[in-house]
């Protein structure tokens, strides 16, 4: 059984060749053609999204002198709706994303501006003095209603004197992520291989 196996997927890898080689062929025509209307369309999406944080999370520019910062990690042109957005206040970061009716935040210190933690995981633990439930937020209206009573207690966790209790749970929780996406890749990899 195992000969015939390998067969079928030298058959299907043959068959599937050309189809591929059209396919690479279409969107480098099609990247060619459009390409500058694509990052225009790609940057006016993120334009539109920072206008939007602005009018709806408006505290953090009118409270904490929130302004709007450049995402040198974008690579345009994003994909679908994507957007991304920094909005950057005198002790920390938030990063803003949009894409497909989704949305996600998270937030850094300004001393440590790459080491981002999603906002959910900083909510739950700094619960204690602000209870949150993690969940999936909706709108901007809702990261907002979620955000400004919390203020305060995200703005003493990302301070220097109590950043690194954050930075050990965070380095504890990235280490585990790590040991799950290897366990899982083995996995995958395992039932993969027909083993």
């Amino acid at each position: 059984m195992k000969p015939l196996n390998k067969f079928w997927r030298w058959v299907v890898l043959e068959s599937v060749a050309p189809f591929v080689l059209v396919g690479v062929g279409v969107q480098k025509t099609y990247h060619f053609l459009f390409r500058e209307s694509i990052l225009r369309r790609s940057r006016e999406g993120e334009r539109q999204f920072a206008r939007d944080i602005q009018r709806d999370l408006k505290f953090l520019f009118d409270d904490y002198s929130g302004r709007i910062v450049p995402d040198d990690a974008v690579e345009y042109p994003l994909p679908f709706d994507f957007a991304f957005v920094i909005v950057g206040l005198d002790n920390l970061f938030f990063r803003f994303f949009r894409g497909r009716d989704a949305f996600e935040v998270w937030v850094a210190p300004s001393f440590a501006p790459k080491e981002w933690a999603e906002l959910q995981w900083v909510l739950s633990r700094i619960g204690r003095a602000a209870p949150f439930e993690p969940r999936e937020f909706l709108s901007l209206e809702d990261i907002a209603n979620l955000l400004k009573p919390r203020m305060t207690f995200i703005r003493e966790a990302f301070s220097p004197e109590q950043y690194p209790e954050i930075e050990r749970h965070l380095s504890d929780m990235r280490s585990h992520e790590r040991a799950v996406a290897r366990q899982l890749s083995s996995e995958i990899n395992r039932r993969i291989q027909g083993e």
